[in-house]
């Protein structure tokens, strides 16, 4: 009886270190910060990351996570992410990459999402580069096999087809999603250098310490206000994260200013009067 809940505690532990620590920035070039809940902080090497965390890169920078099962991810620069959950049957990790270039070098782990306004996809065992605007998407499984969809306009997966090693997908706003045999050009004249070697492992020197994020004040509309804008999916938990921040004056009119774009925010600004 003891050995099958000891058995049974193993399973939980992988989504138990995402659900709190998922990992760790294993190496920064340029600035890299961390948005943590109405919070900003320095993303320093060896600072731990957690679910819901965004991490964004300046220009020019680079940054490392690395998580507890082997996978490793790297930003490019000028890249914005976040580290969720993906919602349905499974509690699997999930990576939003609201634009930028993000690679994801994942070795026998869990099925990871990887997803773009425009495009998502789903991996195990396998290295992938994803490139995201606002307008456009492109993926190329370099390695590997994954399967890769569309986005549509609630920010879910759709649509999730097997595609092998080498396989390129793009897609444009309101077109269907085209696939060619190897990665354009264009992709690859602009992909970062750091992306076209296989992404080291740094988590064994930051295994024994933690480095402390510094803070440096609370989150202003405009750092969040490219996820608050974001598919409805992707803002889901953003009230309850954000109103601390309603008790800024230039945060709550930006809000009010941008209702149209995030009307949940509607009955916080404007709740209903107690009948008489």
């Amino acid at each position: 009886m003891l050995s099958r809940y000891c058995l049974f505690i193993a399973l939980l532990l992988p989504l138990q270190v995402f659900a709190q620590a998922v990992g760790k920035i294993t190496f920064t070039e340029g600035k890299v910060r961390v948005l943590r809940g109405a919070s900003t902080l320095v993303g320093a090497q060896g600072a731990v990351v957690e679910v819901t965390d965004i991490v964004e890169t300046a220009k020019p920078g680079f940054a490392l996570v690395e998580f507890s099962d082997g996978t490793v991810i790297a930003l490019g620069d000028a890249t914005r992410v976040m580290l969720s959950r993906q919602t349905g049957k499974t509690n699997n990790p999930e990576v939003l990459l609201l634009d930028g270039w993000l690679k994801v070098q994942a070795r026998d782990a869990a099925d990871y999402g990887v997803t773009s306004l425009m495009q998502a996809s789903t991996l195990k065992t396998a290295s992938l580069i994803m490139h995201g605007t606002k307008t456009s998407g492109e993926v190329f499984v370099e390695s590997g096999a994954a399967n890769v969809g569309t986005t549509d306009k609630q920010g879910r997966a759709s649509g999730l087809s097997a595609a092998k090693a080498g396989q390129f997908v793009m897609r444009s706003a309101d077109k269907p999603a085209t696939s060619q045999p190897r990665p354009s050009e264009a992709f690859l004249a602009s992909m970062p250098g750091a992306f076209k070697d296989a992404l080291p492992a740094r988590l064994e020197r930051f295994k024994d310490r933690s480095v402390e994020a510094k803070s440096t004040g609370p989150v202003s509309y405009e750092d969040v206000a490219d996820w608050l804008t974001a598919a409805p999916a992707w803002r889901t938990g953003f009230v309850r994260r954000f109103e601390s921040r309603l008790s800024d004056s230039a945060f709550r009119q930006q809000l009010d200013a941008h209702l149209k774009s995030h009307p949940e925010w509607d009955k916080i600004l404007h709740p209903p009067k107690a009948a008489n």
